[in-house]
């Protein structure tokens, strides 16, 4: 049976995640051996959208959010990495490189409901509820949600939240180093981290 490289995993993730025609490089494999993996996240240059308020709406080509509705709005985007069926996986991350996009203030997300209209009928109404980050809480840069199963092999969702944000000043980060350690001990530290090339026990894992 055909075996296939352990990066082509993540390869197809972030090409169900993108949209064709997006073009630009979004990602580059860096290293994968039998206890981590790494790579660089490239973003796109984002576009500033001025809502009639003054506040700005920060776009990236590809990206959403999860920012919860009433909460400040940040470009945002999932990467999935195979990971072996046990253990605790370890995310670290490195910013290698970042912009200032300026200083204003960030729109938030609006909400959604339904509303009866008199005839009976219900409506889709946008309204902005109370901000659930009141007090300054941004999510982390890079984080890691939990681990689950994608058929036969174990997967784990690294999100990338790009936008540095202090007061109202604006930075984004336009490449970050993002490793995977699998063994559940330290972070891979760069010394530790070989070429690009596939090793032969990640090869095995995804044998058919």
């Amino acid at each position: 049976m055909r075996s296939i490289p352990a990066h082509s995993i993540i390869a197809l993730c972030l090409f169900l995640l993108f949209p064709r025609g997006a073009g630009a490089e979004v990602f580059r494999l860096l290293a994968s051996t039998e206890r981590s993996v790494a790579f660089e996240v490239i973003v796109p240059r984002p576009e500033l959208v001025t809502e009639e308020d003054g506040l700005v709406r920060v776009r990236i080509d590809g990206y959403g959010t999860f920012s919860p509705a009433g909460a400040v709005e940040l470009p945002g985007i999932s990467f999935r990495v195979a990971v072996p069926p046990s253990g605790e996986p370890l995310v670290a991350y490195e910013l290698l490189d970042t912009e200032r996009l300026g200083s204003f203030g960030l729109a938030r997300v609006y909400g959604e409901r339904f509303e009866e209209q008199g005839d009976g009928m219900l409506r889709t109404e946008r309204y902005m509820p109370a901000d659930p980050w009141a007090g300054g809480y941004l999510p982390p840069i890079v984080s890691a949600g939990g681990a689950a199963f994608m058929g036969r092999q174990r997967v784990l969702s690294v999100r990338v939240n790009p936008l540095i944000v202090q007061g109202n000043e604006v930075h984004v980060a336009r490449r970050i180093r993002v490793t995977v350690d699998f063994g559940g001990g330290r972070p891979v530290e760069s010394g530790d981290l070989k070429g690009p090339e596939t090793s032969g026990a990640w090869n095995r894992l995804y044998e058919d």
